[in-house]
């Protein structure tokens, strides 16, 4: 087990930058790690589950629980803190459960706060690290997986010290999330810092997965990645546990439109949804915007917007700007099953983002029967098949926005057509596939270095 503690004093590497001494690695290099544990996967991200941060911790939470019933040894290194909530404890402990162990590592004191993004990021690096190698001092990989910026400068310094390929999972880019906006002038260069780790990752991993076409061009084209070392690899959702009972749907209308303890909701009143992290770049502002029109066209309109971010300041202020403060309600994040019988009771359920290489709360909202509303951008328009699993609009188009819930609300013959059709599209790629074609790539990255190892070893004799 790693406590941050351990590692007082240890100076933060910079990114590419010298690893941290361990015993963990002197164990390596004796080749003293116990040979009788299974290797596998070892996977590097900042958020694992119960600390959870938009869709980045369930992505890895459940590819690594798919990986493990493959009969993979899996591994998760991860931070012992929640970053969007300072004063929430988090241990730092080693546990294995399902069969996954996971290691929660500490950043070392003192702490820099989260608010010097670059400095934050790479105490915690440095964390993850120690961490990794005692995690693959225990059971060696086969593979480091490293998962978006804040992982690659440990998982590349511990698939380094290992010697075994580094797959990184890019699941979005500081350039995409501020529309290009990354000049070393834009906020005191950080989002440059972020964008220079993000092509390196590119550049240095054997392999790099993305979930989308969109998202496969943004790296090839924008970080610079090797068309051939970068594949697609789409998100999955674990259905049934986005299924919810006809009360539990009853209850949570109830509930979202104040309605009296009765048997049934209360007619002629429209519930939207919507969820996810309360940033720019997921277009919340796009919604809250169509409230008035869709009030107008309605009369009562109940407006949910499930989780937390910066954003949310502003979006409350731009209700009560609108005159629909009392129309739109920020519950902060909920629970899985409470959100999928939100989904479920919705009269539809709305992504508005401006970037999404993924998709995976359209998916999310699909598998729990929604019909879902979203803008034809990255990810999303993979996911959605205009008029068959759910309707597409431009991006920050409030009219079309307006018009296509008022499509939904008045033929729910139709809107259930889709909402059927979509669960079944997402019944129809599973996380065991997700987890076999990332297994490919695993396979394809280590052949390639067996054959290098093999050509060298010709060469030297």
């Amino acid at each position: 087990m790693t406590h941050a503690d351990d590692a007082d004093g240890r100076p933060a590497p910079e990114p590419g930058g010298s690893l941290p001494g361990s015993a963990a690695l002197d164990a390596l290099l004796r080749g003293t790690a116990d040979p009788e544990q299974p290797s596998g996967v070892l996977h590097v991200v900042r958020e694992y589950p119960p600390v959870i941060y938009g869709g980045l911790a369930r992505h890895v939470e459940h590819l690594a629980r798919a990986q493990q019933d493959a009969g993979h040894a899996v591994s998760v290194v991860t931070a012992a803190e929640d970053v969007t909530d300072p004063t929430r404890r988090v241990p730092a402990t080693t546990a294995t459960r399902r069969g996954i162990t996971v290691h929660r590592v500490r950043r070392a004191m003192p702490r820099t706060p989260w608010t010097d993004l670059p400095r934050a990021a790479a105490e915690l690096g440095a964390a993850l690290v120690a961490g990794g190698l005692a995690a693959a001092a225990t059971a060696r990989p086969d593979v480091v997986h490293g998962h978006d910026w804040t992982a690659f400068p440990a998982a590349r310094a511990v698939a380094d010290a290992v010697g075994v390929p580094l797959v990184m999972t890019v699941h979005a880019t500081e350039h995409g999330r501020r529309a290009g906006h990354v000049g070393e002038e834009q906020d005191g260069g950080v989002p440059a810092t972020i964008h220079r780790i993000e092509q390196a990752s590119a550049h240095a991993a054997d392999a790099v997965i993305v979930c989308s076409e969109a998202m496969r061009t943004e790296v090839v084209d924008v970080l610079g990645g090797d068309p051939d070392r970068v594949h697609v690899v789409r998100n999955a959702v674990h259905a049934p546990a986005w299924r919810c009972g006809p009360g539990a749907v009853r209850a949570a209308r109830r509930h979202w439109t104040h309605a009296p303890d009765q048997l049934a909701p209360p007619p002629g009143e429209l519930l939207v949804a919507a969820a996810g992290r309360i940033e720019w770049e997921k277009g919340f502002s796009t919604l809250v915007r169509a409230i008035p029109g869709l009030r107008e066209a309605v009369g009562t309109v109940h407006v949910v917007v499930a989780g937390r971010g910066s954003e949310t300041p502003r979006l409350e202020a731009l209700a009560g700007d609108l005159g629909v403060r009392d129309c739109l309600e920020l519950p902060g994040w909920l629970s899985r099953r409470d959100l999928a019988a939100l989904y479920a009771a919705a009269d539809a359920v709305v992504v508005p983002s401006r970037y999404e290489p993924s998709g995976l709360v359209a998916r999310e909202a699909q598998a729990a029967g929604a019909s879902v509303v979203v803008t034809g951008t990255g990810g999303l328009a993979e996911t959605v098949r205009d008029g068959e699993t759910g309707i597409l609009i431009g991006v920050g188009d409030v009219h079309a926005l307006r018009d296509a819930v008022l499509r939904l609300l008045a033929d729910p013959v139709r809107s259930r057509a889709m909402g059927q059709a979509a669960a079944a599209g997402v019944r129809s790629w599973t996380w065991a596939d997700a987890a076999a074609a990332t297994e490919v790539v695993y396979r394809d990255v280590s052949a390639v270095r067996e054959r290098g190892r093999a050509r060298t070893e010709h060469l030297v004799g």
